[in-house]
């Protein structure tokens, strides 16, 4: 005849494992959505960067484009005192385009003589435009401009990025 305890032995988990396999899965848990958290602002920093480095390049591409066939013949006006701070000359249909940087740190472009001007890039820390004569000297006058160099620092997102090109000015 059985016993009344071994009627109650069936199979089963008792209480206390329970309790340590709830604890064990917390404690995992804790870990995994620790890692992701840490993968998350990983991710952030990574996206951050990649648009401050972005961000100018593409700039500089724009401006790459448009005067990688400038001719000293076509500009029109530069700021040569406290630095360049815009450039305007006839591109190769005869229209105007201006580009200048805002008190505010935009670079922008202007085609024709409209109202509009268009961003190309902002935050921009410096004045980009620097005109050269033959000896790479800052040229004081229209005349003796031979390279216009454009550097572009930009602070995005606390990150900063630097780059720079040099265009020769045909005759």
């Amino acid at each position: 005849m059985k016993t009344r305890t071994e009627n109650f032995r069936q199979g089963g988990f008792t209480l206390l494992e329970l309790v340590i396999v709830i604890s064990l899965l917390g404690i995992l848990s804790l870990f995994t959505f620790g890692l992701l958290g840490v993968n998350v602002q990983t991710f952030n920093m990574v996206m951050d960067r990649t648009v401050s480095h972005w961000e100018p390049r593409k700039a500089l591409g724009v401006l790459r484009n448009e005067l990688q066939g400038i001719e000293q013949s076509s500009l029109q006006a530069i700021c040569l005192t406290g630095g360049g701070e815009y450039l305007r000359y006839l591109n190769e249909a005869g229209e105007q385009i201006t580009f200048r940087k805002t008190v505010g740190g935009a670079l922008q472009r202007q085609e024709g003589a409209g109202e509009t001007w268009n961003t190309i890039i902002s935050h921009v820390q410096n004045n980009p435009f620097s005109f050269l004569d033959e000896n790479l000297d800052p040229a004081v006058s229209l005349a003796e401009i031979v390279y216009i160099q454009i550097e572009l620092t930009v602070e995005i997102n606390g990150e900063s990025s630097e780059l720079q090109t040099m265009f020769f000015a045909r005759n």
